[in-house]
């Protein structure tokens, strides 16, 4: 039923086994007793037994329709989001193809071998002026 568990500054806490705190939401649920009734019974506070209610008991139908409710939404906020990547990736790969065929144009092989020439000549010209 419950275990003593040792917490901070060596207070004693108890610890309830998963069975012990299922049979006692079963109590308030299907007998009907209050929360604190089932407390008083068991020597369990009322609040850890309304905590235990929200953990193991029976959903009504309005919170299950609106649990679907949330994963669906978050389901369709996911999508959105995915779709919005998806665009922003194909807007980026026809950027990037743009570029690469607007630098392709600009620096071909041949103006590339320019560059190069022009650039070795320049140094060539700055040497022989250094030297003389």
């Amino acid at each position: 039923m419950t275990k003593k568990a040792v917490g901070n500054a060596g207070k004693v806490y108890k610890k309830y086994t998963e069975e012990f705190r299922r049979d006692a939401v079963r109590m308030i649920e299907s007998e009907g007793l209050t929360t604190a009734e089932v407390g008083r019974r068991l020597g369990v506070n009322a609040n850890l037994l309304r905590k235990w209610r929200q953990t193991y008991g029976k959903k009504s139908e309005t919170q299950a329709a609106q649990s679907d409710l949330e994963a669906e939404n978050r389901r369709l906020r996911d999508e959105v989001r995915l779709d919005r990547i998806r665009k922003k990736l194909a807007t980026l790969g026809r950027d990037l193809k743009h570029f690469k065929e607007r630098l392709d144009a600009e620096h071909s092989p041949i103006v590339w071998k320019r560059m190069e020439r022009v650039d070795h000549e320049a140094f060539r010209q700055k040497i022989a002026h250094q030297v003389t």
